[in-house]
């Protein structure tokens, strides 16, 4: 990251160098040097997923995970972690797309509705036998 803004010493804005180009505002020159300002596009769910920006939170107020949250992590953690040990998914992916928690929790509420019960993400039902999380493939099914 780099300063592109010194108000003073506790504003400063920083921009991030990735392909994200990320601008932080209002940091402190202390955390810019020691480098605590967390690039919300930075891959840190299983080394694929990032967070990114946008009205979606990844907690509820009481500290809870929010339900966009659980599903795009459990989603991630199938293709990414438990493939290595259920053969199922070991040719799982997700779209580029939904790497990012915003864009797939949008798309989560677009498609969500009331059952009882709980809904689950799924990848072949429009598709038998297809192997890409993305929102052309899947549904929300109970």
């Amino acid at each position: 990251m780099k300063i592109i803004r010194y108000g003073n010493y506790d504003d400063i804005d920083v921009q991030f160098q990735d392909e994200f180009y990320y601008i932080k505002e209002h940091q402190t020159y202390s955390n810019f040097r020691s480098g605590s300002i967390k690039n919300p596009y930075d891959r840190t769910v299983f080394g694929v997923g990032y967070v990114g920006v946008g009205k979606y939170k990844t907690k509820e107020k009481d500290g809870r995970f929010t339900i966009y949250y659980q599903q795009w992590k459990n989603m991630l953690l199938r293709c990414y972690v438990k493939a290595e040990r259920h053969h199922a998914y070991e040719d799982a992916k997700v779209c580029e797309e939904w790497l990012n928690f915003q864009t797939f929790a949008k798309w989560y509420d677009e498609h969500y509705y009331e059952i009882e019960g709980s809904l689950q993400i799924d990848k072949d039902i429009k598709y038998p036998g297809n192997m890409i999380y993305s929102p052309q493939t899947c549904l929300l099914t109970p």
